[in-house]
C-alpha cells in the first residue's frame, strides 16, 4: 500500500541517516582531539562542546544557524533568568487570578512537553542525555520537518492559488490565505486594513512582516508571483535545494580565491578578518587554523582530494545532514549543562525550559522560521 511504502521508505531514511550521523560524530570527536591535542578520556566532552559550538563556517541566512541559535538560545537564557516562571508564586495566593491559571497550565504542559522529548531521545534509557543523544535526536526532527514542508508543498500550495487558480501565486492571495490561517472571515478580510493590521495580534504582524521580506527574496522570476518551487523557498527556505544552491555560490563568492569553482584546504582554512569583514569571515576566525584543516579533511572533502566541489559544498551547508544538529545539540549543551559533565538531565532541561521550547529538540519549524 502507498502509506506502507512511505513509511517504509521514511523508515530507511532514518536509518541511513542515523547511519551517517554516527559517523559523523565520530570524525568531529576525532577532528576535535587532532586540534586540540587531547586524549579520548578526561575532559573531552567539554571539548567537543565547545568545539562544535563554533564549528562551521555561516555562509548566509539559513547557514548562519549555529550562532544564530546560540544568540536566540542565549537569549532565552537571559529572558527566562530575568523572568523566572511564577507557577510557584502564585501558590501563596488564596484566589488564583485568570493570568496565574493561564501560567500554571502552560507550565505544566510545557513540562510534559519537555519530559516527552528527553524520553524519546533518551535512547539507552540512563536518564542522561549526550551530544550524541540529543544530536540525533534533533537531526531526526530536522529531517522529518523538511520531508514533510516538501511533501506538503503542493497541496498548500493549491490551497493559496485560487484567484485565479493559474500556477502561480500572487502576494494578495497568499496574503487572504495567512488572514483565512488566523482566524479572520470572508467579510473581515474584505474590510481589512493591510497597513495597519488592526484585527492581528503582534505575533501574526511580526510573522506577516517577516513574510514581506522573504516574498521578495523567493520571487526569482516575476516579483508579483510565486511558482510552486518558489512557494517552497518562500514557505520553508530550509527546504528549498535552490537555496541551498545560493548558499553554496555564497560560499565561493567569499572564499575561492583561484576562481576553480572548487574551495581548497587553504582558501577554507586561512581566513584573514577585517573589521568590515561580514558574519561569514567572523564566524570562521573563531576557530583556530588547525581546526579548520581538521573540519575540511574529515567532514567537508568526503573523496580526499584536497577540494571540496559543489557536491561536497552542497552536502555540507543541507540542514539535513548530522553536522547542523550536532552544532545545535553543542550550543544547548554550552548553555545548560549546569555542572559541566557532557551529560544533560531532565532537571537540567526544565531548569532551561525557555532554552529547549525554541530549540529544534521541541519546535523545529519556529526555530528555522527564525533563522532564516
Amino acid at each position: 500500500m502507498p502509506g506502507q511504502h512511505h513509511q517504509h521508505s521514511h523508515s530507511h531514511s532514518h536509518q541511513r541517516n542515523d547511519e551517517e550521523f554516527a559517523t559523523l560524530y565520530e570524525d568531529m570527536k576525532s577532528a576535535t582531539h587532532q586540534a586540540a591535542g587531547t586524549g579520548i578520556g578526561g575532559s573531552s566532552s567539554s571539548v567537543l562542546t565547545d568545539t562544535l559550538t563554533r564549528s562551521a563556517v555561516m555562509p548566509v541566512a539559513p547557514m548562519e544557524a549555529a550562532s544564530l541559535a546560540s544568540s536566540s538560545l542565549a537569549k532565552a537564557s537571559k529572558q527566562e533568568k530575568k523572568n523566572p516562571s511564577s507557577s510557584s508564586s502564585s501558590s501563596t495566593s488564596s484566589v488564583a487570578s485568570p493570568e496565574t491559571v493561564i501560567l500554571v497550565a502552560s507550565s505544566a504542559n510545557e513540562k510534559h512537553i519537555l519530559e516527552k522529548a528527553f524520553k524519546r531521545a533518551d535512547r539507552n534509557h540512563d536518564n542522561f542525555l549526550t551530544i550524541k543523544e540529543l544530536g540525533q535526536y534533533i537531526n531526526k526532527n530536522i529531517v522529518d520537518h523538511i520531508d514533510e514542508a516538501i511533501q506538503l508543498n503542493p497541496r498548500e500550495f493549491r490551497r493559496v492559488d485560487i484567484s485565479p487558480a493559474d500556477g502561480l501565486v500572487t502576494w494578495e492571495e497568499y496574503h487572504r490565505y495567512f488572514l483565512k490561517e488566523h482566524g479572520m472571515t470572508e467579510a473581515d478580510i474584505d474590510e481589512h486594513n493591510e497597513i495597519k493590521h488592526t484585527a492581528l495580534n503582534r505575533k501574526a504582524r511580526e510573522d506577516m512582516m517577516r513574510d514581506k521580506a522573504r516574498w521578495s527574496e523567493a520571487a526569482r522570476t516575476d516579483l508579483f508571483t510565486l511558482t510552486i518551487d518558489e512557494y517552497l523557498s518562500f514557505r520553508h527556505p530550509e527546504s528549498s535545494i535552490s537555496n541551498l544552491l545560493e548558499l553554496v555560490d555564497d560560499l565561493l563568492r567569499q572564499f575561492d580565491q583561484d576562481g576553480d569553482d572548487q574551495l581548497s584546504i587553504e582558501e577554507f582554512s586561512e581566513v584573514n578578518v577585517a573589521d568590515d569583514d561580514d558574519l561569514i569571515r567572523k564566524s570562521l576566525i573563531s576557530k583556530t587554523v588547525v581546526e579548520r584543516r581538521e573540519e575540511f579533511k574529515r567532514i567537508i572533502d568526503k573523496n580526499q582530494d584536497g577540494k571540496a566541489d559543489r557536491g561536497e559544498l552542497l552536502n555540507y551547508v543541507n540542514p539535513k545532514t548530522p553536522r547542523y544538529a550536532l552544532q545545535e545539540a553543542a550550543t544547548l549543551f554550552s548553555l545548560c549543562d549546569e555542572d559541566r559533565n557532557g551529560k544533560l538531565t531532565l532537571k537540567e532541561i526544565l531548569s532551561n525550559a525557555e532554552i529547549f521550547l525554541t530549540s529544534k529538540m521541541i519546535d523545529t519549524a519556529q526555530s528555522f522560521h527564525t533563522e532564516f
